[in-house]
């Protein structure tokens, strides 16, 4: 067989690739390149300005006559009087997402000044009640309860029972954490704490500043406590005064706290 007839051969070098033809834009007039072979428009922008905007182009799918669209009339005209301003105001039920038929309120100022400003409203909650305040809400609450027109039910218990002690009450978990900082998830370490910024007056005693602050051991630091009394689990603290002495605290802020030489620096 003579050499050279079953020979593989390169491909063409423009195989697989389309030429590219250049056009004009009928739009904007500019050119531009394409791999087809017929193009006008160079975008999508020139296509609807020479097409649907053009000043007496018929629309794409133009609206036949006399046709009435089905959501003409549909819209509920809703009035209502505003429980809070006792003004009349109205509104319009345009269909999903619109204005509640529910509505009672003209304005978010009237929300406010009716709900939140309200005497007895949810909004009160953490404000503290004097002593006789807080026997009139407690007979009110008997009274309902002695008429049976409560919520409350049957055998049910609020809150711990007396003398119960919580499963998690001052446990300590272990985990790779620093000792010091362990220390200070205890009860009785916030005791102190807040016991230290009474002292203070809730104010840094450097700057005065009362925001943001800290309360540190001093003079003799917490790291030093630990290493005294060879303290290996944050239950055993419990067991010595100095650690939850108000004298060895002070209230810092967070500045002058930074300022400190142990400050960030767990070294137990």
């Amino acid at each position: 067989m003579p050499k050279g007839i079953y020979k593989r051969t390169k491909p063409p070098w423009d195989k697989g690739h389309k030429t590219v033809h250049s056009f004009t834009c009928q739009t904007c007039k500019q050119k531009f390149f394409s791999k087809r072979t017929k193009a006008k428009f160079c975008k999508r922008s020139c296509i609807r300005t020479d097409t649907q905007f053009k000043k007496g182009q018929k629309p794409l799918h133009p609206i036949p006559k006399r046709n009435i669209p089905w959501n003409k009339g549909s819209r509920e005209l809703i009035k209502k009087i505003c429980p809070t301003c006792k003004k009349e105001f109205s509104f319009v039920l345009t269909g999903k997402g619109s204005k509640s038929r529910h509505q009672k309120f003209c304005s978010r100022a009237c929300i406010r000044n009716k709900t939140q400003f309200k005497k007895g409203s949810v909004a009160r909650l953490g404000i503290q009640h004097s002593e006789a305040t807080k026997r009139k809400l407690s007979e009110f609450v008997k009274k309902r309860i002695a008429g049976g027109k409560h919520n409350f039910v049957k055998g049910h218990q609020f809150g711990f029972k007396k003398g119960l002690i919580p499963w998690n009450k001052d446990k300590d978990f272990g985990g790779v954490g620093y000792l010091s900082k362990r220390i200070s998830w205890l009860t009785l370490y916030r005791k102190w704490r807040l016991s230290v910024k009474k002292k203070d007056g809730f104010k840094c005693i450097k700057c005065k500043n009362a925001n943001n602050l800290n309360v540190d051991h001093y003079p003799v630091s917490l790291a030093e406590l630990i290493r005294k009394y060879k303290i290996k689990k944050p239950q055993e603290a419990k067991k010595h005064r100095e650690f939850w002495n108000v004298k060895n605290g002070r209230t810092l802020c967070v500045l002058c706290h930074k300022q400190t030489p142990t400050y960030g620096k767990s070294f137990v």
